[in-house]
């Protein structure tokens, strides 16, 4: 029904604008019915109104998504009522129509590959040129964004030659879809027959029974689908701001200072460096030394679905940059994919590298710490290697079940399986075990910080008591002796605490800084 809708607004625009705004209405009207049925809102009738207005008030919509079904029923109410017959007003319909279809399948599938409105052309000797002139300054925008959603830098000797491409890629999209109009046309009168019983079919559902992990899931989706992907050019622009905000100073090729930045640690992000393997879209220098690469992709594209680009920059470099790599014989270590909303990342130095998320890019500071733990213990250079060397657990003063239960997480761990959950009965020692397994990740496996949830206060302040009542194994001092044990309070986080307990709330406002260290 949504096709058929949608493919009838688009085929009458330039030659009925007032029945295309009623199929536009239409369209709305029975997205907004699926909706309701899909996540189980609860309306107050049928009406288009108030279906609108319950998904809005579930926080199913998002105020621009809202804005475009109170534009389909408003202005496709004075088309029916009023008889408004304009080709401009119905061409943003149109336009409102694509940008929810657009929206819904992106919220069922979590699809954020750009996808741009192909305006319609107006048909020779069927429409007066009086209109078509009228309406040329809206065609040319709107071939503009398309231009704009189909811009590719990756592979232009140039911004200018990309935009070139884009821009022709947009005139075909365009002449291609006037040549498909007559199919269109015939489309929408082969599916005429089907539709009254298919809108009574339609009509008659019932809401479905929809769990509300499923609903949240949907609408988290939804929410997300509302902002329109970056294309490439915003996508660079968003990545230069993050390196930036993480302490990288940013430079053209043509422009490079590696002394830049931090007196103590410079990092230094080059933009569209070529390679031996190829064009790379930025170098990471931490110290004047050559240590990582960064692939930008257009928001939508999977960051692990171009590990083997990123791997052949990693072990691509020139014989002339390879005298001020860190590791002159080997592949630089460290390894970004981003996309301006997701960030993935490698690191070489591990036992068996993969790719992973990380919230943002690291700091300088944090890779020229890996750069020095590499360099002090080759045979275990990295977080990861280290727990593959963990020594024997001492028994003493542990109960089975907390021997078990620290086994099997450093076993999985070292398997480089980093989530974990461990099931124990009230009583049975569950934080106790948790401080044991803290002590030996900062003391043997030397992580950086242990982050400890509670769900209640209480039990961040009897924590707290445990951490400080365990006695280390050896000389028997205190945790709280050799380490810092702090809560976390709305006042922020001390760079020398080792372990933090916290309610979820906090975590939240601070987040990004825990993921400044190795994040299993």
């Amino acid at each position: 029904m949504l096709v058929w809708y949608g493919v009838g607004a688009e085929s009458l625009i330039f030659v009925d604008a007032q029945s295309s705004m009623f199929k536009a209405r239409a369209f709305g009207e029975t997205l907004a019915h699926e909706l309701v049925n899909r996540t189980g809102t609860r309306a107050g009738s049928d009406r288009f109104v108030d279906q609108v207005r319950a998904l809005n008030a579930a926080g199913v919509l998002t105020p621009k998504i809202n804005e475009a079904f109170t534009r389909l029923r408003k202005v496709g109410n004075q088309a029916v009522h009023d008889h408004l017959d304009q080709v401009r007003t119905a061409l943003e319909l149109l336009r409102d129509c694509f940008e929810l279809g657009v929206w819904f399948h992106r919220a069922l599938t979590d699809d954020r590959r750009p996808i741009g409105f192909v305006p319609p052309s107006p048909p020779p000797q069927q429409v007066p040129q009086h209109i078509v002139v009228g309406l040329q300054a809206e065609l040319d925008r709107y071939r503009q964004e398309l231009a704009e959603a189909k811009l590719l830098l990756h592979g232009q000797p140039s911004v200018a030659a990309a935009q070139a491409a884009a821009e022709a890629a947009a005139d075909r999209a365009v002449t291609e879809s006037a040549a498909r109009r007559t199919v269109a046309a015939e489309l929408v009168a082969d599916l005429e027959p089907q539709m009254t019983a298919a809108s009574q079919e339609f009509a008659a559902r019932k809401p479905a029974k929809v769990s509300a992990a499923k609903r949240e899931d949907f609408i988290s989706r939804a929410r997300r689908a509302s902002a329109e992907p970056l294309n490439e050019v915003q996508t660079r622009a968003e990545i230069d701001r993050q390196l930036t905000a993480a302490g990288w100073q940013v430079q053209d090729e043509t422009q490079i200072n590696l002394y830049a930045g931090d007196s103590g640690v410079a990092g230094v992000a080059v933009r569209e460096v070529t390679l031996a393997t190829g064009r790379a879209d930025y170098l990471l220098y931490v110290q004047q030394k050559l240590v990582g690469v960064v692939e930008a992709k257009r928001e939508g594209t999977a960051p692990r679905g171009v590990e083997a680009q990123l791997d052949r920059y990693l072990h691509g470099l020139t014989a002339a940059q390879r005298i001020s790599a860190w590791r002159r014989d080997a592949p630089l270590p460290f390894g970004y994919v981003a996309t301006g909303t997701e960030t993935a990342f490698v690191n070489l130095l591990d036992p068996q590298p993969r790719t992973r998320e990380v919230f943002a890019f690291h700091r300088p500071q944090t890779l020229a710490r890996w750069m020095r733990e590499a360099d002090d213990d080759p045979a275990a250079p990295t977080l990861r290697a280290r727990l593959r060397q963990l020594p024997p657990l001492p028994e003493q003063g542990l109960r089975q079940a907390q021997i078990d239960a620290v086994r099997g997480l450093e076993g999985a761990l070292a398997a480089d399986r980093p989530r974990s959950l461990i099931q124990m009965a009230t009583g049975a020692g569950k934080t106790f075990m948790a401080v044991t397994s803290s002590y030996r990740l900062l003391h043997h496996a030397k992580a950086t910080r242990v982050l400890f949830l509670v769900d209640r206060n209480n039990l961040g302040r009897q924590t707290l008591r445990e951490y400080a009542g365990y006695a280390t194994p050896g000389d028997g001092r205190k945790f709280t002796e050799l380490v810092n044990v702090d809560r976390l309070t709305g006042s922020g986080m001390l760079d020398s605490s080792a372990v933090v307990i916290s309610t979820i709330q906090p975590t939240r406002a601070i987040g990004t800084d825990f993921q400044q260290g190795e994040v299993l």
